[in-house]
């Protein structure tokens, strides 16, 4: 992908990869042109991936904690979706 956007990411600086409020959370020490913009767009994307399967998923939460899960996940894990994120199965 950053292949196509020109970028050059042999001198990009991660300092953390971790997730976030049920999403990729992503920290770089530099801006390299056409990077942040790939990292945007996956950090999006990562709110509709099941943190377990990979299929299609919601913020879910139990408690305090939030993670992003499909219908299946949701329920053995015993979280709830919230309501405004429900995907009709």
């Amino acid at each position: 992908m950053y292949k196509s956007k020109n970028a050059n990411i042999n001198d990009l600086i991660i300092y953390q990869v971790k997730e976030k409020y049920g999403e990729l959370c992503f920290y770089v020490g530099n801006y390299i042109d056409g990077v942040q913009e790939i990292i945007d767009k996956c950090e999006e994307e990562s709110a509709k991936i099941c943190e377990v399967c990979g299929k299609y998923g919601s913020a879910a939460h139990k408690g305090n904690w939030l993670k992003t899960l499909c219908n299946k996940h949701t329920k053995e894990l015993g979280y709830e979706q919230f309501k405004e994120f429900e995907k009709n199965a």
